[in-house]
């Protein structure tokens, strides 16, 4: 690095006393070296300096706008929670209040309503100890929902364009009459291109080509369930040795690709995928984890029941007589149950049902926290707001 003029006189000062001119040229070279080389390096490290700046001035300067960004997400959020507080709010006052206008009832049972199950037919081949075809007999016969109330239900639904879960099932098995349950997917499918089709099965009737024409009529989700001890309530849930071995005679039968997402003391999950069909394959230990339905099982982890309940604001239960039930774990075959059947679907419409004085009236206990009474009192029954069923979306 080249000095300046002012550094070179000083130098010269610095040396002129030295008699012997070789002596003074060398060491005015030296002076002069040295110092162009700490020059040269304090030059470098101002240059870095410059540089570390610069940087620290655009990390300061993305700093900002994160900051920026951060207050903005921070201000949607805040917004959103305040939308949700409104929203169920809202909900609430609608679902709690007598509306005598067709179209409001509509609106609500739209706006709310994430899941219909109807019982197409009342026949189930098993008597399970934890489930109430226990105690009472859906064995004998069979009896068929009739054709002109289902269509009913799909017309009414139609109406809103509705496109959330639509379950064909309600403590019956209902691929035990294949023409039947292909009928009704079929109907479904017409009425309501949108709606997400699903059917809950034991699966003893299932077979490869069963499958096979589920998903070609347009089922979107199948939802099995392995039930090792229905007839022994005194096996354990073994996983290696019961349930896993069990569970794969099915699997083979069907020659399908599975993948576990649910592995437990008291629960195993497996998904499986039929070209657009998702499927559950599950076992539970019920012991655990079954529910009292309405108080009339035993044998269950029963608890007293203090929180709340959405159930009757979220999902609407027909069975397959027509009579519409407050929720999924009530029966209109049980006389235990019978102050908590809303109406009949023959009767009504699935709207006025749905904003009808009595579940408004039950609506209003289960909303608050405290004991529950009666049916409801030991239900271990907790899913939350907006989550009666999930949609399977396993990657």
């Amino acid at each position: 690095m080249k000095i300046n003029d002012d550094i070179t006189k000083i130098i010269n000062d610095l040396v002129w006393w030295i008699p012997f001119k070789n002596k003074r040229n060398n060491l005015r070279n030296l002076l002069t070296n040295n110092i162009a080389k700490e020059l040269s390096k304090f030059k470098e490290e101002l240059n870095k300096a410059n540089e570390n700046n610069k940087l620290l001035e655009e990390e300061l300067n993305k700093a900002n706008e994160n900051n920026v960004l951060l207050k903005e997400e921070l201000c949607k959020t805040k917004e959103n929670n305040l939308n949700i507080i409104k929203k169920a709010i809202n909900s609430t006052i609608q679902l709690t209040t007598q509306y005598n206008d067709s179209e409001i009832m509509k609106n609500i049972f739209k706006e709310n309503v994430k899941l219909v199950e109807i019982g197409i037919s009342s026949f189930c081949n098993r008597k399970c100890w934890f489930c109430p075809n226990s105690i009472v007999d859906r064995f004998s016969r069979n009896i068929e929902l009739d054709e002109y109330l289902f269509i009913k239900i799909l017309k009414e639904l139609q109406e809103i364009d509705y496109s959330n879960s639509l379950y064909l099932h309600r403590y019956n098995e209902p691929l035990y009459n294949k023409d039947l349950l292909l009928k009704r997917i079929k109907q479904a499918r017409e009425y309501l291109p949108k709606s997400i089709i699903k059917v809950v099965s034991n699966g003893d009737y299932l077979t490869k080509e069963y499958l096979k024409e589920l998903e070609e009529y347009g089922v979107n989700e199948l939802y099995i369930s392995y039930y090792y001890n229905g007839n022994n309530k005194y096996i354990e849930f073994d996983l290696e040795n019961v349930i896993k071995p069990g569970m794969l005679k099915l699997i083979n039968k069907l020659a399908i690709e599975y993948s576990e997402y649910i592995k437990n003391d008291n629960e195993y999950y497996m998904f499986m995928k039929y070209k657009n069909l998702n499927i559950e394959y599950k076992s539970l230990n019920m012991e655990k984890m079954g529910n009292d339905r309405g108080g009339v099982i035993e044998d269950v982890n029963i608890e007293e029941r203090t929180s709340q309940c959405f159930l009757p604001n979220m999902q609407v239960s027909i069975d397959y007589d027509g009579t519409y039930s407050m929720c999924c774990n009530i029966r209109s075959d049980l006389e235990a149950h019978k102050d908590y059947i809303i109406g009949n679907i023959r009767d009504n419409t699935i709207f006025e049902l749905f904003t009808n004085d009595k579940i408004i009236n039950i609506r209003k206990k289960l909303l608050v926290y405290g004991k529950k009474e009666k049916v409801c009192a030991n239900c271990a029954d907790y899913r939350p707001p907006g989550m009666v069923y999930f949609n399977l979306n396993i990657k």
